[in-house]
């Protein structure tokens, strides 16, 4: 079996006064602050992800970016750019920042990340956090955690490029918004909702293989809702959702 390397690191920093000014944003424009965001990988291949940087204030922002490699293979590699400069394996802490101007978002294209995960021969599942914040007030800062998960047959690279995306906004109090991205040979698939207790409240019946799932939710009551994404009746993915008026 292969070696695991594990870096403890004290998080508790980063939950603090997450996200004052930082949004951070998927190549599909899906808000992913503070959240895991789930990467598909098979055996020695690479995967890249890009997160855009956004600025929520009326004034410029200056904002720098951290690592913390929370589990990974030792015949694993993987590197993140941020500012104009790509840093390796030992490099946690980028040099350079980045400064994005009010309400503007930068992707990798203007300096702005993306990193580069390269897996070994492991099955193992990996974890690598990223934090972005500003040096000035490290108390605006958000982060978010890749997940990086080997494909080890078909039926697993299925199920990678079926996938929903997290809520947006949640909570959400009137209209939400579904990410979804079905395998081109798939014959149908739909978003189904249940309340807590299990019961069926939604379906909702994907007709492209690529878009946005808009639910209204002003009709339902306050509380916490899972739905899960059902691609020729097999469960492919369910996530949560509270709704609150």
């Amino acid at each position: 079996m292969k070696k695991i390397i594990t870096t403890i690191f004290f998080l508790s920093a980063a939950i603090v006064g997450m996200g004052q000014s930082i949004v951070l944003l998927d190549v599909n424009d899906n808000i992913i602050t503070n959240t895991t965001v789930d990467e598909y990988v098979g055996l020695n291949s690479n995967v890249i992800t890009d997160v855009h940087i956004s600025n929520s204030t009326n004034v410029s922002r200056t904002y720098k970016c951290r690592r913390a490699i929370l589990s990974m293979a030792a015949d694993d590699s993987t590197q993140f750019c941020f500012g104009g400069l790509c840093y390796g394996f030992q490099t946690n802490i980028g040099s350079l920042t980045l400064t994005v101007a009010p309400h503007d978002t930068v992707d990798f294209s203007g300096n702005g990340f993306h990193c580069d995960f390269v897996s070994g021969s492991s099955n193992v599942t990996r974890y690598v956090y990223y934090r972005f914040e500003d040096p000035a007030n490290t108390t605006d800062s958000s982060f978010v955690i890749i997940k990086y998960n080997l494909l080890l047959g078909v039926n697993e690279a299925s199920n990678a490029v079926a996938n929903i995306s997290n809520p947006s906004p949640n909570p959400s109090s009137s209209l939400v918004s579904i990410n979804y991205n079905i395998n081109s040979s798939s014959q149908k698939a739909k978003l189904v909702m249940y309340n807590l207790i299990g019961k069926e409240v939604k379906q909702i019946t994907l007709n492209d293989k690529q878009g946005i799932a808009k639910i209204n939710t002003e009709e339902m009551p306050s509380g916490i809702y899972f739905y899960s994404l059902l691609v020729d009746d097999k469960m492919i993915s369910t996530k949560k959702l509270v709704v609150s008026h």
